[in-house]
């Protein structure tokens, strides 16, 4: 027996949502590490995932490189949450507003997966550097490809949480 798309969409929803809760687990971890302080009400909203992906990619400490499998698990939380966003939306299942603000959070992963694989690969070339103790440019390190990363939308995002 066949499922159908809204079981489907369930299925892809409950994994997408697991996905993301492992990434925001191990982001709120690293950025805690790198000096970072949750609000009063201990909530993490969407300005401070942004601010926790900001203070992790910059901080210099192995514990704030992104693990493999939470890479992957972050990949995935994008994928899906492109996908169920795309269901709900064509299947008029969905508000704008709910709409716009899926795609918000998505282009906060996907900025997070950019900027921490980006990370990532400085710090494992800064290892490696270090261990045959030679000096190496870091602008020649290559660079992971963003997930249909849009430089003006996350400009928008910063700009957004520096008007609220």
């Amino acid at each position: 027996m066949s499922s159908t798309p809204i079981q489907e969409a369930r299925h892809q929803h409950t994994s997408l949502k697991r996905d993301t809760a492992k990434f925001k687990h191990w982001l709120e971890r690293a950025a805690l590490s790198c000096g970072w302080k949750p609000n009063a009400t201990g909530k993490i909203t969407t300005r401070d995932i942004a601010a926790q992906i900001d203070i992790v990619s910059s901080c210099r400490d192995e514990i704030c490189t992104i693990p493999e499998d939470i890479q992957t698990a972050l990949h995935k939380a994008i994928d899906g949450r492109k996908v169920c966003n795309e269901f709900f939306h064509s299947s008029n299942l969905s508000t704008q507003k709910s709409t716009a603000s899926h795609k918000h959070f998505i282009t906060i992963l996907e900025h997070a997966y950019t900027v921490l694989s980006r990370h990532k690969s400085e710090l494992l070339e800064c290892d490696e550097n270090r261990s045959e103790s030679t000096t190496n440019d870091l602008s020649t390190t290559s660079q992971p490809e963003p997930i249909n990363h849009s430089e003006q939308e996350w400009h928008l995002v910063q700009r957004k949480r520096r008007r609220s």
